[in-house]
């Protein structure tokens, strides 16, 4: 119906609800919990209950979208990866109302971003912006505002620039000359996933392997795939993303 409705019982009246008998339904309505609407539950994020309202409002809202064709997929990925966790040991997404509630709520009319003076050094976090907000991440996934934010930062550096030509032709040479200055120095692709949340791929110089594997180590969620060469493209996309941190 478009509102949230819990219960808080000892064992499962999905039965009840399914069948909808009237008398049964009023049996339990001591066992109803009154959150109130989809924004009142956003608003507690302190409230004991509120982060597994939050999975649970996920969990509806992501079988919408996805149970049917993904199934086995949803299951691992956001069920099976849950059990014998505590809630505050899980990542949840944001559901589709919470996005909602976050993009009406998080505050951006009062966003306010420093371009750099240097068209040069606007160019590159140009580049950077557009690399990152195009490249699969956890941390985007982790961090919803954030990545809103970023992505109002990019809408400023595209406004800051004069030249949509010239931004272009920048940022072909700028590349390609980055990608020639490299020369053979080898460069990798590492997977990895983070229980609960998803798969992933990092780029990075051969000799960053080891500090990434600390990485992932030190997350007890998070487990090593495995790595392989990068390929050209890709490498021009680690040339991208670190664009703006080149002097």
């Amino acid at each position: 119906m478009g509102i949230p409705i819990f219960y808080k019982t000892e064992k499962s009246i999905y039965d009840i609800l399914v069948n909808e008998d009237d008398d049964d339904i009023k049996a339990i309505q001591e066992k109803f919990v009154d959150t109130g609407d989809y924004n009142d539950i956003f608003k507690e994020q302190d409230e004991e209950w509120y982060q597994l309202y939050k999975y649970l409002i996920f969990i509806v809202s992501v079988q919408k979208k996805e149970f049917e064709k993904y199934k086995d997929v949803v299951e691992f990925k956001y069920v099976d990866s849950a059990v014998d966790k505590y809630i505050d040991e899980m990542y949840i997404p944001a559901s589709d109302v919470e996005e909602e509630y976050l993009e009406e709520n998080v505050g951006f009319e009062d966003f306010e971003f420093e371009l750099p003076d240097n068209k040069e050094e606007l160019y590159r976090l140009r580049l950077t912006l557009e690399a990152d907000i195009n490249f699969e991440s956890v941390f985007h996934d982790m961090d919803y505002e954030e990545f809103e934010m970023e992505k109002k930062q990019l809408e400023a550096v595209i406004a800051g620039c004069e030249s949509e030509e010239d931004y272009l032709i920048w940022k072909t040479e700028y590349v390609d000359s980055e990608f020639e200055r490299v020369g053979d120095q080898k460069y990798i692709v590492c997977k990895y996933m983070f229980s609960g949340i998803g798969q992933y791929e990092m780029i990075m110089p051969a000799e960053g392997l080891e500090s990434f594997k600390c990485w992932i180590d030190g997350n007890g969620s998070a487990f090593f795939l495995g790595e392989r060469e990068a390929l050209a493209n890709e490498i021009k996309t680690f040339i991208a993303l670190n664009a703006a941190n080149e002097k």
